[in-house]
């Protein structure tokens, strides 16, 4: 695995996507979506996953989450 290529498993219902470098939030005036950046250079991982991940090999936590609990991480 690459760097940071681990696989992270979260609580039931939060997205991972929510708390890695790699998510980006995508609104409309109806909509929320959650971008996999990772989808531009690898074809693995898609555009919009459907949402909520709990694992992802991708993941790549922030260093301020945006929910910032803290409990987003159960395992490794």
């Amino acid at each position: 695995m690459g760097k940071g290529m681990n696989t992270k498993q979260i609580w039931p219902g939060i997205s991972l996507c929510e708390t890695c470098v790699h998510g980006r939030d995508v609104q409309t005036a109806r909509s929320r979506f959650l971008l996999c950046e990772l989808s531009a250079s690898n074809y693995n991982f898609p555009k919009y996953p459907p949402q909520p991940i709990g694992r992802c090999i991708g993941y790549l936590q922030q260093d301020n989450p945006k929910d910032g609990t803290g409990l987003n991480e159960i395992g490794t």
